[in-house]
C-alpha cells in the first residue's frame, strides 16, 4: 500500500511540474511562414517569423535577431542531414529586454539563402536542388526555449525563361564582383525588361534600386518583399519624426498584408520607443 502511494505521489509531483513547466514555456508562441512550397535556385526564401505573447500576462524578451542567436533554426535536407549555418555572426549586447505585452508580437523577416547554403561567391549562398524541412527555436525569454513547427519546401532548377533570367541575375553578379557596374546594371535592366514575371525580377529590382523614387517604385510593384525593411529604413533617412509617422502609416494603409505592411508597423513600434526614451 505504502509502495502505491509512493508512485502515486511521484506521478503527482511529475504532473505539476511538467504543468508548470508548460505554463511558463506556452506564454510564448512562436510562428514561421513561407509564402510558397516550391522555390527556384537563388531565388529569395522569405521566412516570416512571428512571435507572440498569448499568455494574460507581461513576458520580457529580447529580439529574434537570428545572427544574434535570439532565433536559432534548424534546417534539414531530404537525406536528414543538418545544414550548417553559414551566415553573420553578431554579438548583442543583451540588457534588460522589452516587455512583450499580452497579445503582442514581435515580428521579422529573414531571407533564408543568407544563412543557408553552399558558397557561390563571397556575398552570396545557394541551396542545392531537393527537398528540405525547416523549424526554428526562440532562446530570447526567460519562460524557456520556445520551438515552431516544421515547415517543408522544395528548391528546383530553372527552365526556359527563368533560366535565362537566372544567368543574367548571375553575370550581372560576376559584373559586380570584378568591378563592372555597367555591365552590372544592363543585366539587372534586361532582367526587368525582358522577364517581368520572373522570380529574379525582384531582386534585379533591388539591386537597381540606387535612388528614392527607385526604391519607392519597388516597393509599389512588390509590397510583399522581404526586402521591405531595409528600403524603409533607407527612406526614413533625412525625414524628421512628423514625416516619418506620416509616411509609416501611409505604407501600413496602402499595403495591408503585406510584408510592407509588417515593417512599416514594425518601425513605428521602434520610433515610438525611441521618443519614450528619450523623454
Amino acid at each position: 500500500m505504502k509502495k502505491i502511494i509512493g508512485i502515486f505521489l511521484v506521478i503527482m509531483i511529475v504532473t505539476l511540474v511538467t504543468a508548470n513547466i508548460q505554463s511558463e514555456t506556452q506564454k510564448l508562441k512562436l510562428e514561421v511562414r513561407l509564402s510558397k512550397e516550391v522555390y527556384l535556385i537563388s531565388e529569395p526564401i522569405w521566412l516570416d517569423i512571428t512571435l507572440t505573447n498569448i499568455s494574460e500576462d507581461t513576458v520580457r524578451t529580447i529580439g529574434l535577431c537570428i545572427p544574434c542567436g535570439g532565433t536559432k533554426l534548424m534546417l534539414l535536407n531530404e537525406k536528414g542531414d543538418t545544414l550548417p549555418y553559414r551566415g553573420i555572426q553578431a554579438d548583442m549586447a543583451r540588457g534588460p529586454g522589452y516587455v512583450m505585452q499580452p497579445g503582442e508580437q514581435k515580428y521579422e523577416c529573414d531571407n533564408l539563402i543568407a544563412y543557408y547554403g553552399e558558397r557561390v561567391d563571397f556575398f552570396r549562398l545557394e541551396l542545392k536542388p531537393g527537398k528540405y524541412s525547416l523549424r526554428a527555436a526562440y532562446y530570447g525569454s526567460k519562460s524557456g526555449i520556445i520551438n515552431s513547427e516544421e515547415i517543408d519546401f522544395e528548391i528546383r532548377k530553372p527552365s526556359g525563361i527563368e533560366m535565362e533570367a537566372l544567368e543574367l541575375l548571375k553575370k550581372g553578379y560576376r559584373a559586380q564582383i570584378t568591378n563592372e557596374p555597367n555591365m552590372a546594371k544592363d543585366c539587372f535592366e534586361e532582367i526587368v525588361t525582358r522577364f517581368p514575371k520572373s522570380v529574379y525580377s525582384e531582386i534585379a529590382h533591388k539591386e537597381l534600386a540606387s535612388s528614392d523614387s527607385l526604391k519607392m517604385e519597388m516597393l509599389i510593384k512588390f509590397p510583399d518583399t522581404g526586402y521591405s525593411k531595409s528600403i524603409i529604413g533607407s527612406l526614413l533617412r533625412g525625414k524628421d519624426p512628423s514625416q516619418q509617422k506620416k509616411f509609416l502609416l501611409e505604407l501600413t494603409k496602402n499595403y495591408p498584408k503585406t510584408r510592407t505592411s509588417k515593417n512599416a508597423e514594425l518601425l513605428s513600434r521602434l520610433l515610438k520607443f525611441e521618443d519614450e526614451q528619450k523623454q
